[in-house]
C-alpha cells in the first residue's frame, strides 16, 4: 500500500509539509492517508504510541491483522508513512516498524482518533 501514501503525498504536497502538528502543522496528510487506505480495507486507522490511543502518532498508521474489533486492539502492524517527520523535507514512507516497536519492548494499539 506504499503507492497510496506516494499518491496522496503527490496529490497534496502542502498537507504533507504541513504535517508537523509540534511545530504547528495538521492531521491533513494523516488523515488523507487513512481515509484513502480505508477505502481498501477498513482495518487501517491511527497509531496509538507505546499503546496509548489517547496519544496518536502524528505520522504512523495501524492496520489490524487480527479478528478483534479495531478499536483498541495490539493485534496490529505499525506503518511509519513520513519519513523525515517534522524536518525540512518530509517525504512519503512505508515502513514496518512492527518488530523494532516490539524489540523496543512496546505496543502499538489501534485508534480511530474519534473519527471512525
Amino acid at each position: 500500500m506504499a503507492w497510496v501514501v506516494e499518491e496522496v503525498a503527490r496529490q497534496y504536497p502542502s498537507a504533507l509539509r504541513n504535517s508537523c502538528q509540534d511545530r504547528g502543522g495538521s492531521w491533513e496528510f494523516m488523515d488523507r492517508v487513512v481515509d484513502r487506505l480505508r477505502q481498501f480495507d477498513t482495518r487501517w486507522g491511527y497509531n496509538g504510541k507505546r499503546g496509548n490511543s489517547s496519544d496518536p502518532s502524528h505520522d504512523v498508521v495501524d492496520y489490524n491483522w487480527g479478528s478483534d474489533r479495531d478499536e483498541g486492539t495490539t493485534n496490529v502492524y505499525i506503518i511509519d508513512i513520513i519519513v523525515g517527520h517534522c524536518g525540512t523535507n518530509p517525504g512519503p514512507a512505508f515502513i514496518d516498524q512492527t518488530g523494532v516497536t516490539a524489540s523496543q519492548g512496546t505496543i502499538g494499539r489501534w485508534t480511530g482518533r474519534g473519527r471512525f
